[in-house]
């Protein structure tokens, strides 16, 4: 079995959690500290690989010089097999829509040159599809061939692009909500 996406670094016990019957975990880093943290979980378990970057909740930690380079650094890392989580988020509002795009495409290009697949999270506000056009728009303008639709809400243009470029579809913790 593999878990795709986790955050091992949040968990109460991550020995636990990090299951040697599992044969392949990613635990995905949301900002600098906490991709650095999820790294060398990497090291302690073997059946664990990272993802590095930037939540879009967190974009503009992205327009800072010393995160991008510390991220890029963590990249470069063997068991590091993503960039992301980055992407779109309108629910919360935390990031202006413009600070998520410049994060998205700074990563988007991270995840071309590393040859690295890109994690998505696209969530809008109910009855609203601002992130997802924008996703849409994004993945179709920079065209990297290798990501996933994380937390993606199902919109049918989003995944139509996604499907074209090769990325896969995750059905994620989304899909528990009770309005879902």
């Amino acid at each position: 079995m593999t878990d795709t996406h986790c955050h091992l670094d949040l968990c109460e016990d991550i020995h636990a959690a990090a299951d040697p019957d599992l044969n392949f975990m990613v635990s995905v880093g949301i900002t600098l500290e906490r991709s650095q943290e999820t790294l060398k979980l990497t090291q302690k378990y073997p059946n664990v690989y990272a993802a590095v970057g930037i939540h879009p909740n967190n974009a503009s930690d992205a327009q800072d010089d010393e995160v991008r380079t510390g991220i890029e650094a963590l990249a470069e890392n063997p068991k590091v097999v993503a960039i992301g989580e980055t992407g779109f988020d309108t629910y919360w509002d935390d990031e202006p829509l413009e600070v998520q795009r410049e994060s998205f495409l700074w990563q988007a290009e991270l995840a071309e040159r590393l040859d690295k697949a890109l994690i998505l999270h696209v969530r809008d506000k109910k009855d609203e599809e601002i992130s997802s056009l924008e996703a849409a728009r994004m993945i179709q303008e920079a065209g990297h061939k290798r990501g996933i639709l994380h937390c993606c809400n199902g919109h049918v243009g989003l995944i139509e692009v996604g499907l074209e470029l090769g990325w896969y579809v995750s059905f994620a913790g989304n899909l528990t909500y009770k309005k879902a």
